[in-house]
């Protein structure tokens, strides 16, 4: 049965009824929180996975590193990083991944 004007409606398995939390005006957690700082990506292209996962950690960036496929690069020792993404001078996010192709081995 029905009643005219009753707040909530529950059926005999829903229990008895719960208080309904109310909305504030308090800032929350979320809302005062900073936004994510970003980072200028450093030129890390002849250096190894070792000093390049060092070196961005030391600037505050706490991503993933990804290993892109191998390309032939004269330029560098073979093992060196060769390209990255993004490249050097953007502006990326410090949890941002970051792709680097590393000079084929051989």
């Amino acid at each position: 049965m029905l009643i005219a004007g009753a707040a909530q409606a529950c059926s005999l398995s829903d229990g008895p009824p719960q208080a309904v939390p109310t909305m504030t005006s308090a800032p929350t957690a979320a809302s005062s929180a900073p936004a994510p700082s970003l980072l200028v990506m450093p030129n890390v292209t002849g250096m190894r996975w070792g000093d390049v996962d060092r070196s961005l950690r030391s600037i505050g960036w706490s991503g993933t590193l990804v290993k892109g496929p191998d390309v032939n690069d004269e330029r560098y020792p073979a093992g060196a990083v060769a390209s990255q993404s993004p490249a050097p001078g953007e502006h990326l996010g410090t949890t941002a991944p970051i792709t680097l192709h590393f000079v084929n081995p051989g």
